[in-house]
């Protein structure tokens, strides 16, 4: 508490019992910032990069989400491979930092609730100077691989895919209507289904058809 220390990200092979067998990956990330003066609380810290990975090939393919390189390791934490892909770097703009603290409410203890940050939220919040590279890694039952793009706010999913190698085979975009959580899609038969949010927070599940396969 008090210290921006930071946290860690680790991802850990256990067996079929839930015992820990090996520890595979370990990564700083600043998610989070824990203060105790004027209150204790914790602020969250946007535009952090992320660790994203998924199960590939007997082992798992990771990536921080600060660049755009992405790492096979086997069950014993090896990298076995690793692959790179070209990316331009989109900066945190004055504009995305008014929007962040724009978006935010607080009470002043007199039972008003007032909307923006309060000065001890925004001396504690850290932006990075460039927004992550990606959001998140899927991949499909052949093996490929799907590298989620940030949103843009024009109401498409894109994503970069390759083959179980890294090989890059396209850049995919599909059309959707309010927000939509790549990271529980799954994949099957040729489809697949995603999880939505419309602009009340209604959710729906929406099935796609994968063409060209």
């Amino acid at each position: 508490y008090g210290k921006n220390i930071g946290q860690e990200v680790v991802i850990s092979l256990y067996s079929a019992g839930l015992t820990e067998k090996k520890e595979l990956y370990r990564h700083k990330v600043l998610t989070n910032k824990f203060i105790t003066k004027p209150v204790r609380t914790n602020i969250p810290q946007p535009h952090q990069p992320m660790v994203s990975w998924d199960i590939s090939g007997g082992g798992i393919v990771v990536g921080f989400q600060e660049n755009y390189d992405l790492a096979f390791l086997d069950l014993t934490g090896k990298k076995n491979a690793s692959f790179s892909h070209k990316y331009t770097k989109v900066p945190v703009t004055d504009e995305d930092k008014k929007k962040f603290f724009a978006g935010m409410t607080f009470s002043s203890g007199d039972g008003k609730v007032s909307r923006g940050a309060p000065k001890y939220v925004k001396d504690n919040t850290e932006f990075p100077k460039y927004k992550p590279v990606f959001s998140g890694i899927l991949t499909d039952p052949e093996g490929n691989i799907l590298v989620l793009l940030p949103e843009t706010g024009d109401k498409k999913v894109v994503f970069d895919a390759f083959d179980p190698k890294g090989k890059f085979i396209a850049r995919v975009s599909l059309q959707v209507e309010g927000k939509v959580f790549m990271s529980t899609a799954i994949f099957h038969e040729k489809s697949v289904w995603l999880l939505s949010a419309d602009e009340d927070n209604e959710m729906s599940v929406k099935k796609f058809k994968i063409a060209g396969l």
